[in-house]
């Protein structure tokens, strides 16, 4: 007859299997290279982290709707601290006010936000059009998001109802209603007597 005490024929070969697991588990990590490095970039340096087709996003402040953006294709780039969003195939904007008013399209064949500032850059025939009629077109615009400016260092043409200004260098609110044009010309109509 069998004790209590003594341990079963399972039991003892869980003790064996359990050594047995940690001899294998000791020898392989001895066979393992010191120097080896880990793999913290799966990556290759400029690949983007995140692609997107036919994109919709809406961006935000307090709340606030400030743009309605879609894009053909969206590329990320970076890490979170210095993040970038690329877009191209047909970007198209809308921009709106404080009170949710659409006050602005934009088009343009390619466009960058910076994801931490939401300052977008605009290239390749950029047209800008306001509630009002203007039209402001260019090869090149930058939205500044904690101003609410747009520039630009390059030419740019503004057609409004009764006059067409160009020039190279601008400087406008969103609405494009106070701006400087730094090298100017343009064209206006002028009633005769």
């Amino acid at each position: 007859m069998k004790s209590e005490l003594e341990p079963s024929f399972f039991a003892k070969c869980k003790y064996w299997i359990s050594g047995f697991a940690l001899l294998i588990f000791i020898s392989f990590s001895s066979c393992a290279d010191s120097d080896q490095k880990i793999v913290t970039e799966l990556l290759p340096s400029g690949a983007p982290t995140n692609q997107l087709w036919n994109m919709t996003t809406t961006l935000t402040d307090s709340g606030l709707v400030k743009s309605i953006i879609k894009a053909g294709y969206t590329a990320k780039f970076g890490r979170a601290e210095e993040s970038k969003t690329h877009m191209d195939s047909s970007v198209y904007v809308q921009m709106f006010d404080e009170e949710g008013n659409l006050t602005s399209t934009l088009t343009c064949g390619r466009g960058i936000i910076d994801d931490i500032t939401k300052d977008m850059e605009a290239f390749d025939r950029v047209k800008l059009v306001t509630q009002d009629g203007t039209i402001l077109e260019s090869e090149y615009l930058k939205f500044l998001q904690t101003t609410g400016k747009i520039s630009s260092d390059r030419f740019v043409t503004i057609t409004k109802p009764t006059q067409i200004l160009r020039g190279t260098g601008f400087e406008s609110d969103r609405n494009v209603i106070n701006f400087k044009i730094f090298k100017a010309s343009g064209e206006a109509a002028v009633e005769s007597k």
